[in-house]
């Protein structure tokens, strides 16, 4: 028996993972010259340096995730915020962090016990209207939460989805625990480890290996086609679409293009002293445009979710504009602009009202022997590596039994 995934992102590197450790055979597929998807890292020359494809931060209770991370032998390449998120206002340059009992100034019990409305809000309610927060606590709690989780404003965001969070930042290990990131970069701590494992276990990855067709008959798929070959499936072989939700390889499975919401991320290589002397190497950032900060080997990036007024803002114009926000938080403030990055995904994640939510697939399809995989599936969490995680190893699962 043989698993032909066809993706090589976060999700598709699960699926390979959970079916080689069941000592299934793996073939793993990906158009791209490169694993990673949206999770990856490359040189750039101007800043000299590598960088990611974005800013990724997750949850020491995502059990997917870690158990991904577990398996490849990544841990020591984890970096742990140490305790509650920090944020700072970056208008007043006051600063706290979030705990549960002190979530930030301004807001009181009240703002508090209103999110347990959340856990009782119906399919069709976002959570802006949930919520009905006072301004201050959405200014300083809801909307960055909100934003940065779901990457959807407060007032379209599900309720629902939301609640989910909620829940897990909850847990002993949530975010009160602070958050984790990659302590190098996302290649190095989730893929590369990823790629040698599955190679070590047997599997093979095909790079620059655009599927062009899936063929079917009856309920089952009976051949891939490739560019310049055709792969004829045995009765007991397996597929595994870790695709984007608008690949049009899975329309044929009742995947629309799902309305998505972008991310825009700018990159700094300042010179002097660090800013993480003013903030922590993670930070999240109240009242501009920015919302998190993370710093890294000389590098500074700030992340803006649901960016939908900034994704046609031309790149100079933005990373000027961020870069007046962030440096008063360290000598920077009189420096000029430094060298810069901006990258821009239209298509970051869905876009996750409750409209859309109602629309995301199961992992099962029309044919007995295809599986989904992807964030955007219906894993019942925001699009985010934890999801991917849990769609692959779902999937894996799936092609097991």
């Amino acid at each position: 028996m043989t698993v032909h995934i066809i993706g090589g992102g976060i999700a598709g590197l699960a699926a390979s993972i959970g079916c080689l450790q069941r000592g299934l055979g793996v073939r793993l597929y990906e158009a791209a010259p490169h694993l990673g998807g949206r999770c990856r890292s490359f040189f750039d020359a101007t800043l000299g340096v590598e960088i990611d494809n974005g800013t990724h931060a997750f949850l020491a209770g995502n059990a997917a995730l870690h158990r991904y991370i577990d398996v490849i032998g990544s841990a020591a390449k984890v970096y742990s915020a140490r305790g509650a998120p920090f944020f700072i206002d970056i208008t007043s340059q006051s600063s706290w962090t979030m705990s549960l009992l002190s979530p930030g100034p301004g807001i009181g019990l009240r703002d508090m016990i209103s999110a347990c409305q959340l856990f009782w809000a119906k399919p069709g309610q976002t959570a802006g209207a949930v919520l009905n927060a006072t301004p201050i606590a959405a200014r300083n709690m809801w909307e960055p939460l909100c934003t940065a989780a779901l990457n959807t404003p407060l007032a379209e965001g599900s309720a629902q989805l939301l609640a989910q969070v909620i829940k897990a930042m909850a847990l002993p290990s949530g975010i009160w625990r602070g958050l984790q990131t990659a302590d190098i970069s996302l290649s190095q701590t989730f893929i590369d480890p990823a790629a040698q494992w599955i190679g070590k276990k047997g599997g093979d990855i095909y790079l620059t290996s655009p599927l062009r067709e899936l063929r079917s008959e009856q309920d089952r798929a009976v051949a891939l086609k490739f560019d310049g070959q055709d792969v004829a499936l045995h009765q007991t072989d397996v597929v595994i679409l870790a695709l984007p939700p608008w690949s049009p390889l899975l329309a044929p499975f009742g995947v629309g293009d799902l309305p998505s919401s972008p991310i825009v991320h700018a990159y700094f290589k300042p010179t002097g002293n660090s800013i993480t002397k003013r903030v922590d190497r993670l930070t999240g950032l109240i009242g501009g445009q920015g919302q998190w900060l993370l710093e890294r080997a000389g590098v500074v990036s700030v992340t803006i979710s649901a960016a939908d007024q900034f994704i046609d803002m031309p790149p100079e114009t933005l990373a000027k504009t961020l870069w007046q926000e962030i440096a008063p938080l360290s000598d920077q403030n009189q420096t000029p602009l430094p060298p810069y990055r901006v990258i821009k995904e239209r298509r970051a994640t869905l876009r996750h009202t409750p409209d859309v939510e109602r629309l995301r697939p199961k992992a099962t399809t029309s044919l007995q022997n295809v599986f989904l995989a992807g964030d955007w599936t219906a894993t019942g969490l925001p699009c985010t590596l934890e999801s991917a995680a849990q769609s692959g190893f779902t999937a894996a699962r799936l092609a097991i039994d």
